[in-house]
């Protein structure tokens, strides 16, 4: 009897050991608790970004829930392809022809005044400046602010790249190699070398990725793409402009997928 009894209470102790320990495990930390947010957690893909959205000029992004505080909403994040900007506003376009007596002999470029309130990406691909048969191409190049320029050689011999303006001097270096520079501040910087003196090119930094070069010889015209709806100003440069002339702005309106014209008679 009294060993029946001792076998009872043996088993009702080892019972209650288990049902104590059960209750006292906390969660496994690979399957978090059900909150509801099971459809959410299936729309991210492996890379964890899932497009939500996506446009001409700009893509949304969801981020991934984070691994723990499932109670936390997924945020949604602005990425803006270059000449974006951050309110995603509707666009049109802007063509014109530029009229002066050089345009028969030197390249012109066409850019817009700071737009307020806009954002802009710098180009993924840095723009390149080449050095062919001791001159700098393009003769002409139109950046954003911020951009970094990429200067390669491809002649068989030494070149040189150095500003004036920017106070800069990339030193020398021979064919297939290059060289780059960060343009942190707007301006016009003439290109130099100081191996080869009759090589000259200008680099325009702007605070917009509006910019079109026109080419010597041609008729004028121009084309800007995807401007935000509102009104620009819209100015010129050339080497053979005058300081008044450069300043100058000429105001244009700018209306939902349509085309503004102006024409441009520095």
């Amino acid at each position: 009897m009294k060993t029946k009894l001792l076998f009872i209470t043996v088993s009702l102790l080892a019972a209650t050991i288990t049902i104590f320990s059960s209750c006292s495990t906390s969660p496994s930390t690979d399957e978090p608790a059900d909150h509801g947010m099971d459809m959410q957690m299936s729309s991210f893909d492996p890379s964890g970004k899932n497009i939500v959205s996506e446009s001409t000029d700009a893509v949304l992004y969801r981020q991934p829930l984070p691994s723990a505080g499932w109670e936390v909403q997924p945020k949604v994040l602005y990425s803006k392809r270059p000449g974006a900007t951050k309110d995603d506003k509707p666009t049109g376009s802007i063509s014109g022809v530029v009229k002066h007596r050089w345009l028969r002999r030197v390249p012109y470029v066409v850019y817009l005044d700071p737009i307020d309130d806009a954002e802009f990406d710098v180009p993924e691909d840095n723009p390149l400046m080449d050095q062919k048969q001791s001159t700098f191409v393009p003769k002409i190049l139109p950046i954003l602010v911020g951009t970094t320029v990429d200067f390669h050689n491809d002649d068989p011999f030494t070149h040189n790249v150095f500003s004036p303006e920017g106070e800069y001097d990339l030193g020398n270096w021979g064919q297939g190699q290059q060289k780059e520079y960060e343009f942190k501040e707007t301006g016009i910087y003439t290109q130099l070398c100081r191996l080869h003196p009759q090589m000259i090119a200008y680099i325009i930094v702007s605070e917009t990725p509006f910019a079109a070069v026109i080419e010597a010889g041609s008729d004028g015209s121009f084309a800007l793409e995807d401007v935000p709806v509102g009104r620009h100003g819209v100015r010129v440069w050339s080497e053979r402009l005058t300081e008044e002339q450069i300043g100058k702005s000429y105001t244009v309106t700018v209306r939902e997928n349509q085309a503004a014209s102006v024409t441009i008679e520095p």
